[in-house]
């Protein structure tokens, strides 16, 4: 939209989030995002010379991208025992807690935990029913599935700093 000296800009930006750049701090995961935004601008002699407001929903494609990364954490972890993602995911000074009372005060002592986890044979599938997102956390509902799980609903609340998750909440169902 246009009126004299004065420009507005309405758009769509859109890519795949692939942790390269400095706007989302999550590690890749491949997640397409989809952001709309609006600028104003004010122009002399054909040259801007104010930009008094831009607005972007980035809170709706970090919301998406928080999500994704949550997908890849959870059924990375639970569903490929072989895989080292923990470092990828999970800051150092990470705190787990769990419905129990039992609490993991460290990265490598959630790490540890998650490996003994994975040690039954067949090791239980992690299939995620759904996500919902707000600021820095992200509570996901889940099934385990086999090693006689199948019938339990159980949702995780991971609180995110710098794309990395910092704390987390497991109810058990």
């Amino acid at each position: 939209m246009a009126e004299g000296d004065r420009l507005v800009l309405y758009y769509r930006i859109q890519g795949t989030h692939t942790g390269n750049g400095g706007l989302v701090p999550y590690p890749p995961t491949g997640q397409r995002w989809d952001m709309l935004g609006a600028t104003a601008f004010r122009f002399a002699d054909d040259l801007i010379v104010e930009e008094p407001w831009a607005v972007n929903d980035v809170a709706a494609m970090l919301s998406d991208i928080a999500k994704a990364n949550v997908r890849l954490m959870m059924e990375e972890g639970r569903n490929n025992p072989a895989a080292t993602h923990v470092s990828t995911y999970y800051a150092k000074d990470f705190a787990y807690h769990d419905s129990n009372g039992s609490e993991l005060q460290s990265r490598s002592a959630y790490e540890y935990e998650l490996s003994r986890l994975l040690c039954v044979e067949p090791p239980p599938r992690l299939e995620i029913e759904g996500q919902v997102s707000e600021g820095d956390c992200v509570l996901t509902r889940y099934r385990l599935i086999g090693y006689g799980l199948d019938d339990g609903v159980h949702m995780s609340l991971i609180r995110f700093d710098n794309g990395l998750a910092v704390e987390q909440w497991d109810t058990n169902g």
